[in-house]
């Protein structure tokens, strides 16, 4: 059972039913009654064991969507890489121009002229959606909206989102913005694994701001146990959709409806599919995947020779320092976050252990980080080239494992 006590099996159908009333713009609250556009099929369901990437459901995962409101998953995704970047903090300021003041509903109503923090703006477009301040965002890091657009667009090709194509910041009904569900569960997994710690904002239920509480439109949150965040969507044109992700005894999944009926309809179908499907997830301890681990060939310190498993790799806790003379190896890819060492060094393990996929020379890290006041371990391989890099995330892609590629 993966219900919420507060809330039994026998209830939830119910429970959503009545508790499901707002979500991400105006258009999408008034839209209760009105059904999804007609697509053929009509919609796409995908769920995804986020642990192993196997999918456990599909109905339609390739074909093309709208994503709506889905779509500022993205926009925070490239404020995250600027926070992390160091080149924004929480505390900097993002001014509303005046194409942001005019953007339709849902919004957080700011006057051209006004400014946000960056925290309060990833709150607004958690909660409320706030198309103003998507829009804002976007015009804070790419100059304007359509050069913003066009980055987003070149990220999620980057991190392996084949068919998606972003024309706007917000979502807002725009024929050309078109994804699908296997896009949006793999842009789901890279944001936890490369920023866990931003993506915690995603499960906030609420936000305090200028004397108002700002609930999610999300309304799983907090009524299905193990739910955790991201993002609903609504346009005339794309139907209900919801990007879902759970983290319940060890389990993981990531699920996507696109094109519901409406919004009670499409909750109570993805608490459905949590239900369902959850029990169904691995937890880390299947005897196959074991025998599998203990069978892949040891990782490597650099030495040709070295025959040093993996559980005995030097943990790095600082940063690695590239002299000039070896600029050329200056390239990592990270593969996960995981929550104990033992999982990032098994992680490292299979990876190490697949088939023509790193360099020889790739040193192996688990490297310790503090997150949300919770212990983290990210899993990387360091002394790559760019274009060995590069080519390990593409193979890596492929197979279903997250990758990102940077440099030292």
């Amino acid at each position: 059972m993966r219900l919420s006590a507060s809330v039994p099996l026998r209830a939830i159908h119910l429970g959503l039913a009545f508790f499901a009333f707002a979500y991400v713009s105006s258009a999408e609250a008034k839209g209760k009654g009105q059904e999804a556009a007609p697509y053929t099929p009509p919609y796409s369901e995908l769920v995804v064991d986020a642990r192993t990437g196997k999918t456990l459901y599909a109905v339609s995962p390739d074909a093309q969507r709208h994503p709506a409101s889905i779509t500022k998953v993205m926009t925070l995704y490239l404020l995250f890489e600027e926070l992390d970047a160091g080149r924004l903090s929480l505390n900097s300021q993002i001014k509303i121009s005046a194409w942001a003041q005019k953007q339709a509903p849902s919004k957080l109503g700011l006057n051209a002229g006004d400014t946000i923090s960056v925290e309060d703006a990833i709150k607004a477009v958690v909660t409320k959606s706030a198309n103003d301040v998507a829009v804002a965002i976007a015009e804070a890091i790419g100059g304007n909206e359509a050069n913003f657009a066009a980055l987003m667009t070149k990220k999620a090709k980057s991190i392996g989102m084949t068919r998606t194509v972003y024309a706007n910041a917000s979502g807002l009904p725009n024929p050309r913005q078109l994804t699908t569900a296997r896009d949006l569960v793999t842009l789901g997994k890279a944001l936890q694994q490369r920023f866990p710690k931003y993506f915690a904002y995603f499960s906030i239920r609420s936000f305090d701001y200028d004397g108002d509480t700002i609930g999610n439109h999300n309304k799983l949150l907090g009524r299905v146990d193990g739910v955790d965040g991201i993002k609903t969507g609504y346009t005339q044109a794309s139907g209900f959709n919801l990007l879902t992700s759970v983290h319940q005894d060890n389990k993981a999944l990531l699920a996507v409806i696109l094109g519901g009926r409406s919004g009670p309809a499409r909750d109570r179908r993805m608490a459905e599919l949590v239900d369902t499907y959850l029990d169904k997830a691995s937890d880390g301890t299947d005897p196959a995947k074991k025998r599998v681990a203990t069978a892949v060939a040891p990782i490597s310190q650099g030495d040709a020779e070295s025959t040093t498993p993996v559980a005995e790799a030097k943990i790095l806790t600082k940063p690695t320092v590239v002299d000039e003379a070896h600029a050329d190896q200056a390239w990592w890819i990270q593969i996960g976050v995981t929550k104990s060492e033992k999982q990032a060094m098994a992680l490292l393990t299979d990876v190490r252990g697949s088939q023509d996929v790193l360099a020889a020379n790739a040193v192996p890290m688990a490297e310790k980080i503090h997150v949300s006041g919770q212990d983290m371990w990210r899993s990387r391989f360091l002394k790559l080239s760019e274009t060995e890099a590069a080519s390990a995330c593409t193979k890596l892609k492929k197979r279903g494992v997250a990758c990102f590629a940077s440099r030292s």
